[in-house]
């Protein structure tokens, strides 16, 4: 297994595996979404490949915060394909954006995960994170639509 980081030539089998976690993202907007983020200097997709195919993937972006005094890395996704969970892509990829993290200099790695990805939460704490805080969410309307 290889980690590398993401093309654009990968779109298709980023939301692919994007939308394991249960997001629609396997459309134009997804498409759109997928090329802004491989586009944006700060934000890092890796991908896990093992013998031709992309079996997993974090997503990851790195800014100064702060209360920190330091850059953070935070990670948007981390999934591994159905049929290669469990096999180790997980930990490698987490491995990777740990280790990018500690080349930049952060002062922590944070991600949020929702209540109910409680096997998210169980891999999380298996590799050292743990529980601080809470994440609160405001949803906006596309400004189209919006009153």
């Amino acid at each position: 297994m290889r980690i590398r980081r993401a093309t654009e030539a990968d779109i298709p089998c980023i939301l692919r595996l994007v939308a394991q976690l249960d997001y629609d993202v396997e459309n134009e907007a997804g498409e759109a979404g997928a090329r802004a983020v491989l586009a944006d200097p700060v934000c890092v997709t890796l991908l896990a490949e093992d013998e031709g195919q992309i079996v997993g993937l974090v997503g990851f972006h790195v800014v100064p915060q702060l209360h920190h005094a330091a850059p953070v890395l935070t990670l948007d996704e981390l999934v591994v394909d159905e049929g290669a969970r469990g096999s180790g892509v997980g930990s490698a990829l987490l491995r990777a954006a740990v280790d990018q993290a500690r080349a930049a200099g952060c002062a922590v790695v944070d991600v949020a995960s929702a209540f109910r990805r409680t096997r998210a939460h169980q891999f999380y704490e298996a590799h050292g994170f743990v529980r601080h805080g809470i994440k609160l969410v405001l949803e906006l309307e596309p400004p189209d639509q919006a009153e």
